[in-house]
């Protein structure tokens, strides 16, 4: 029997140890991307292209975390870090929401430990119609950071309902605030 396991996500690395059943999530940190990034700015500041040269420094320096291109530090430094805190914070506001995996211990975004889990993979096409389906507007969950929808997050749970296991996105949060409710029992109504 295996004891361990390593998988890398787009923010974070994530060690299952199968003995304690629980999944371990740490940030994802590309330095030298994040380095290369500062020096590309330095080299505009140094060949004089002015015009480019206060848009690329505000981007870098103030860049949107969730957003890979193009690349900020905060993208390239932090995403992982602010994805781990988001779960955190996000499960402690809405420990009843059903659609949650919960977030057992977080050390201020350093690492999470959350159950583990078998992710879905059967229905994740289906999961995300029926989620866009059951939203307001058909429209909605396409402006709410479609990674976290459609990217295989789900897992079943013993009653037939489902679980989100990755919601660190803020991007995310307002749909799984919102309809919580109503996207776990899909996999039940459909």
């Amino acid at each position: 029997m295996k004891l361990f396991s390593f998988h890398r996500g787009r923010t974070r690395n994530v060690v299952l140890v199968y003995p304690l059943k629980i999944a371990v999530k740490f940030p994802r940190f590309d330095f030298f991307a994040g380095v290369k990034a500062l020096l590309k700015i330095l080299l505009l500041r140094l060949s004089g292209k002015k015009a480019h040269f206060k848009y690329d420094v505000k981007w870098v320096l103030h860049g949107d975390h969730e957003r890979a291109a193009p690349m900020s530090l905060s993208y390239l430094w932090f995403r992982g870090l602010i994805a781990n805190m988001n779960e955190r914070s996000f499960y402690r506001s809405d420990r009843l929401n059903p659609l949650l995996v919960p977030t057992y211990f977080s050390l201020y975004g350093i690492f999470n430990i959350q159950p583990l889990v078998i992710p879905l993979k059967q229905y994740n096409l289906k999961i995300w119609e029926s989620c866009r389906s059951r939203t307001d507007s058909i429209d909605e969950i396409n402006s709410f950071n479609t990674h976290t929808w459609d990217s295989g997050n789900f897992t079943q749970r013993k009653d037939g309902t489902i679980a989100l296991y990755y919601y660190g996105s803020s991007k995310a949060w307002p749909l799984v605030k919102k309809y919580g409710r109503r996207f776990t029992n899909i996999l039940k109504t459909t």
